[in-house]
């Protein structure tokens, strides 16, 4: 499967993702240096999606909703 030309949630390009392999039971092992280190992280209260990045996205690039329907998952609402 090839991936996208971007990253959907932070728009990092496809040079920057890393393959992840797969163990029996469903858990996914990635070495420390791979995770991208984001001070914050954004859900979208409309469809769930989780951004990575330093503010709210303008919209959600998975349904499209405004800034307004995230918030911060580890402090307040954008609004």
């Amino acid at each position: 499967m090839v991936p996208p030309a971007e990253c959907p949630n932070c728009g990092s390009p496809r040079e920057q993702f890393t393959e992840l392999e797969f163990e029996p039971e469903g858990k996914v092992f990635v070495a420390e240096e791979h995770i991208p280190q984001h001070p914050k992280r954004w859900e979208c209260d409309n469809c769930g999606l989780i951004a990575l990045k330093e503010e709210a996205p303008a919209e959600c690039p998975s349904c499209g909703a405004p800034k307004e329907r995230f918030h911060q998952l580890n402090g307040e609402p954008v609004g």
